[in-house]
C-alpha cells in the first residue's frame, strides 16, 4: 500500500516539476520574443520608416500564425472518426528488441537450412 502512495507522490512531483520547468520555458520564451521584436523594430526603423517596421514585423507574425495554423488543421484531417471491428483482436505488445533480433536470426537459420535441402 506504501509503495503505491509512494509512486503516486513521485509521479505528482515528477509532472509539478514538468509543468514549472514548461511554464517558466512558455514565460521566457515570450519575454525573449518581445526583446527581438522591439529590436527588429529598432532596426527596422534605423533602415527605414516605422510604418515599414511595423508592415513588415505584422507579416511576419501572420506569416508564422498561417503556418502554425497549416499545421494544424492538417493533423486534424488525418484521424480517423471509424471505430475498429469489435471482433478485431488487439495487436500483440511487441517483444523486446533483444528478443525480436532472436527470433529474426531463427528465422534466418530456418530459410537457410530449407534452401540447402532444397538444393541437396
Amino acid at each position: 500500500m506504501f509503495g503505491i502512495v509512494d509512486s503516486l507522490r513521485q509521479d505528482a512531483r515528477a509532472a509539478a516539476r514538468t509543468a514549472a520547468l514548461a511554464s517558466a520555458g512558455v514565460l521566457l520564451g515570450i519575454v525573449g520574443l518581445g526583446f527581438l521584436t522591439v529590436a527588429l523594430w529598432m532596426f527596422i526603423v534605423i533602415v527605414s520608416t516605422p510604418l515599414t517596421a511595423a508592415t513588415v514585423i505584422g507579416a511576419l507574425y501572420s506569416g508564422v500564425a498561417l503556418i502554425l495554423l497549416a499545421i494544424a488543421s492538417s493533423r486534424r484531417s488525418r484521424v480517423t472518426t471509424d471505430p475498429a471491428p469489435a471482433a478485431a483482436p488487439p495487436p500483440p505488445p511487441p517483444a523486446a528488441p533483444f528478443v525480436q533480433m532472436a527470433e529474426g536470426f531463427a528465422m534466418g537459420m530456418q530459410a537457410g537450412r530449407a534452401a540447402r535441402s532444397r538444393r541437396d
